[in-house]
């Protein structure tokens, strides 16, 4: 894990992995913050503000939340219908890394888990690419849960710090069930969404201003 006195941007969906990843990754940075992005087709922001309720009382070190509005993969106009879910699994990456290229900070981090591993962007040969991607633009990509291979024991650790075991995360109303991909279809769909995104990140293309930042000390930013 890094070293202390470092800050890490974290994808945040307020479910359980990324919790639990916030919780882990407070141990090994003095800096978090936390990024959840919206969408016009997600839902359930409330439960979200429940979980970062949840935090303020948990999180000893300085940590931050970002809402910020979801940024398109690839250049305008792009059509990404062949990428399913995909793009916006990797559009998040993108959104990230402009954040952090922001703050001049060298992590991103996700709550990418063993027992997920056949999802398709959290899959070996999908977290091999982007952390490849990342490490060509600065970056090192942290897994602070990368090895958990049950939802109870995220449940059981989650417990353990207070925190509900809820999936207090927004919902994608246009969601797809995972297409199980194996081999060569894996890899082709991968390829195409980490070229994709890599142009994305090539572009240098600027965050919107966040919807909302706070402090998890409750402070409005």
């Amino acid at each position: 894990m890094p070293l202390p006195s470092q800050t890490c941007v974290l994808l945040f969906s307020g479910g359980r992995d990324s919790a639990l990843a916030a919780i882990r990754l407070a141990r090994s940075f003095d800096h978090i913050v936390l990024v959840t992005i919206m969408s016009p087709h997600m839902t359930g922001l409330e439960r979200v503000r429940s979980r970062i309720d949840e935090l303020k009382r948990t999180i000893p070190i300085r940590c931050e939340w970002m809402l910020v509005a979801e940024q398109s993969l690839g250049r305008p106009g792009m059509q990404l219908n062949e990428l399913g879910c995909i793009s916006c699994h990797f559009g998040y990456f993108a959104t990230a890394h402009a954040i952090a290229r922001e703050l001049a900070c060298a992590n991103i981090a996700c709550g990418f888990v063993q027992y997920q591993n056949s999802w398709v962007e959290q899959t070996p040969y999908a977290v091999s690419q982007l952390r490849k991607l990342m490490a060509e633009h600065g970056i090192n990509l942290v897994l602070p849960v990368a090895e958990i291979a049950s939802k109870s024991e995220v449940e059981a650790e989650l417990l353990s710090n207070k925190l509900s075991i809820d999936s207090l995360e927004l919902k994608c109303t246009r969601q797809q069930p995972d297409p199980g991909l194996t081999g060569n279809r894996l890899r082709s769909l991968i390829d195409k969404g980490i070229k994709t995104l890599r142009k994305t990140i090539e572009a240098k293309q600027a965050t919107k201003p966040a919807l909302e930042r706070i402090e998890i000390s409750g402070q409005t930013l």
